[in-house]
Parts: C-alpha cells; structure tokens; sequence
C-alpha cells in the first residue's frame, strides 16, 4: 500500500488480487501452498483473515519439501517426485479441512495437477488477468 501512495502508475498486489477472488468464491479455509518465505510472511493469512477465512499452511517439513519443488522448477527440472511431494502436501491440507488450495508461488501451477480433487487458485493467472484489465483501462 505504501507504493501505491507514491506513484501515479497502477499497481497491481498479487495478493490482495488472490486474496479478491478467494472471497469471491465464498471459500471459508484455504490450503496455502508456497515457499517458507510466503508461508512466514503472513502476507495471505492477514489479508484473508479479514474476512473470517482460515488459512491452513504446511507442516515446517513439508514447506522444506515445498522449497526444494520450487528450486527445482526455477532450474527447469520437472521432476515426479516432485509432483508425488506436491500433490501429497495438498492431500496434507485437505485433511486439515481446506476446501481449496492457493498455490501461493508462481511456478507451483507449472506442475499442480489439473485433476486434483481440491479447485486451486493458480495465482500467475489471477495476476495476468489482473493486469491485463488494468493495462486496457
């Protein structure tokens, strides 16, 4: 918010953007998929807590696991296992009660099954969306 209040360019906030169609969509508890980082930050938890929405978040293993899924896609591996650890931490989340999954980093959709049982918020495309409405305005 800060930045918005020093420039005259639009700014566009991946999260409040999620965090905009999460409510939208009536979800109560979210499963957060991301790096440490994101996960620690808070950054989705405050915005959504909001609005009453309870975020689920992986164990501190299972963030690790997360973080090595997410090097791996950044060095251009596409690796099985690391599908196998994907699909079993949102498995982990839907057992914890999320009836969704925000998948809170912007390679994750590059190897989130499509056939998960869960819907998922692939946050790259809620952003390009986002963008691409402001860029025509």
């Amino acid at each position: 918010n800060s930045l918005k209040s020093v420039t005259a360019i639009p700014f566009v906030s991946i999260i409040d953007e999620v965090s905009e169609e999460v409510r939208k969509s009536g979800f109560t508890k979210i499963g957060l998929l991301g790096s440490p980082n994101i996960i620690e930050s808070d950054l989705y938890q405050k915005t959504l807590s909001k609005d009453r929405i309870k975020v689920v978040t992986p164990s501190k293993l299972e963030q690790l696991v997360l973080e090595d899924v997410i090097r791996n896609i950044l060095a251009g591996k596409i690796l099985e296992r690391d599908k196998k650890n994907l699909m079993d931490i949102a498995e982990s989340l839907a057992l914890q009660g999320a009836e969704v999954i925000i998948l809170g980093c912007t390679e994750l959709p590059l190897i989130f099954p499509a056939n998960f049982p869960l819907p998922a918020f692939n946050t790259t495309e809620i952003l390009a969306r986002k963008l691409l409405i402001t860029i025509n305005k």
